[in-house]
């Protein structure tokens, strides 16, 4: 979950769960989960990497379209989590970046 918006050009990119959108929800979806839902956009060009990673590494079955996610499929991808890091003495620490 994140308080911050993903730049307009960047597709579903670093969209998530945000703090807006998480207490009206159940639990933490996973993107494919939000990309049914219509809460961020589809992207193709960044579920064909996602599908690939998913399928290939982790092998999930493939979606029958991963340009258009359909939810039963979605239901059984995994659910990303990652932490923050601050440290008092340096910046905060970024280990990705979609940009």
């Amino acid at each position: 979950m994140h308080n911050f918006d993903s730049p307009p050009d960047a597709g579903n990119c670093g969209s998530d769960v945000s703090v807006a959108m998480g207490p009206g929800l159940e639990y933490f979806y996973n993107q494919w989960q939000l990309q049914t839902t219509g809460d961020i956009p589809l992207d193709p060009k960044q579920n064909s990497f996602s599908e690939w990673s998913e399928t290939v590494i982790f092998s999930f079955p493939a979606f029958p379209n991963a340009s258009e996610p359909d939810e039963a499929t979605a239901n059984d991808r995994p659910l990303y989590a990652a932490v923050n890091m601050v440290s008092r003495y340096l910046c905060p620490v970024r280990f990705w970046s979609c940009h």
